[in-house]
């Protein structure tokens, strides 16, 4: 490095520039972008885009890297050395210069190979590294947003259904859900029970229970949604059966035991 910096401390700064910057770090930096257009010209022949993340297969993927290291020399040093000879050597060229010093040789490459298989191994794992980031990154933010819109469409099912468009022989009603006692289904036909009145509605039981809000309204049976808050009491019946008695004290509705308990647990939500 001291003859480097010579002429430097002699007070020659334009032939430091053009020795050590120009000289050794410019070139290098050719060298360096045609390293990366190699590399993604090899990693796209040979289909080098995926790894699977053990030590086992990382150290075959660094190993099946090693050509493109050890072969890009000969490709390299040749348009480097080119290129420095024909800036460094400006205007006088003699090929007997050029062969010896600048030419591909066994040399000439042995100088380049050790300070290449670091900077090239090195360069490969900083990308897998970077890959792995952002693959990683892209898990979590996606796993955010699967989160979030399940937070989202949990919080849309809760909220439900606040009103209803109803009708009877006097014409159509909005109707306030939370009015609304128990929905049923007669001869392919949709009611809604109020305290004294019943309507008739355009939606099915499946659209009403996927619309309704799940902590307050509870589909019992394949006819019958009633609104937990309007239920007074149950009791056995027979056959692992409840009779469940609504508030109004006239209507009464049969329900399975696991249709109980999931009745049970939303009354305790209540």
């Amino acid at each position: 490095m001291h003859g480097e910096l010579r002429p430097l401390f002699e007070g020659h700064i334009t032939t430091y520039i053009k020795e050590v910057l120009l000289y050794y770090y410019f070139f290098e930096l050719v060298s360096v972008f045609i390293f990366f257009k190699l590399a993604q010209i090899y990693f796209k022949v040979f289909s080098m885009n995926q790894l699977v993340l053990s030590w086992g297969h990382f150290t075959i993927y660094l190993f099946k890297c090693l050509p493109l290291i050890l072969l890009s020399i000969f490709i390299m040093a040749p348009i480097t050395n080119g290129l420095r000879f024909l800036i460094y050597k400006f205007p006088v060229y003699s090929w007997q210069v050029y062969y010896p010093k600048y030419f591909i040789n066994a040399d000439l490459y042995v100088l380049y190979v050790v300070p290449l298989l670091i900077f090239g191994l090195g360069f490969i794992i900083f990308n897998i590294f970077v890959d792995y980031s952002d693959w990683h990154t892209g898990q979590v933010n996606m796993l955010k947003q699967e989160q979030s819109q399940m937070q989202i469409d949990e919080s849309a099912s809760n909220l439900g259904l606040a009103v209803i468009s109803g009708y009877d022989s006097n014409g159509e009603y909005p109707v306030n859900v939370s009015e609304i006692w128990w929905f049923e289904v007669d001869n392919r036909n949709y009611f809604a029970f109020t305290n004294g009145r019943t309507y008739q509605v355009s939606k099915t039981l499946a659209e009403l229970e996927n619309e309704l809000n799940r902590n307050f309204f509870l589909r019992i049976n394949r006819s019958v949604i009633i609104n937990i808050q309007m239920v007074k009491n149950y009791q056995y019946w027979e056959n692992d059966k409840y009779k469940l008695r609504m508030k109004d004290d006239k209507t009464e509705f049969v329900i399975q035991r696991v249709r109980l308990n999931e009745l049970k647990k939303k009354i305790n939500l209540v």
